[in-house]
């Protein structure tokens, strides 16, 4: 199709669609806000993720307009079905079985767990997608190892080596 073919027919679809905006006000209307049921806003649970007064994620307050979503605790969804069959095959597959494959999570070379040697960023992007899937599957498998992972990591902290004035 050319250049010009193409405009002109967006110009003139887009001409249409305003004009019947303007000659149909039902159309040209804003839709209102999306309503909230009130346990979709407000949730409450006995969780420990939760506070006595209610959820950790507080809803906005007048006059800022509410959320249409609201952002759930790990481990409140749990997955089925499809959903949980695509996790399964991820379990099983290539990120599941990194350490099966992969030279940087080897615990005895790796700097984030031995601080002599260099630390790559790998390791850690691996491992929050890593232990997302553990915690949304409860997969006690990837909990044990994201927990040793962990541990590891936190073993070999060193105080700041930087400087803690800004720079200019």
């Amino acid at each position: 199709m050319e250049r010009r073919t193409f405009l002109v027919g967006s110009t003139s679809v887009a001409g249409t669609v305003a004009l019947a905006g303007a000659t149909t006000p039902a159309l040209a209307a804003t839709p209102p806000d999306p309503v909230v049921p009130a346990t979709a806003a407000h949730p409450t649970t006995s969780r420990p993720h939760h506070t006595a007064n209610g959820p950790r994620y507080t809803a906005n307050r007048d006059p800022l307009r509410q959320q249409p979503f609201l952002r759930l605790p790990p481990g409140s969804i749990t997955p089925k079905g499809w959903l949980r069959t695509q996790l399964d095959l991820q379990l099983d597959g290539l990120n599941g079985r990194m350490p099966e494959v992969s030279g940087y999570l080897d615990e005895t070379t790796s700097g984030w767990a031995v601080p002599d040697r260099d630390g790559w960023e790998e390791l850690p992007y691996w491992l929050r997608g890593f232990g997302d899937l553990g915690y949304v599957t409860q997969d006690s498998r990837v909990l044990e190892l994201t927990s040793t992972w962990i541990d590891l990591i936190l073993a070999t902290r060193r105080a700041s080596t930087r400087s803690s004035s800004p720079r200019t």
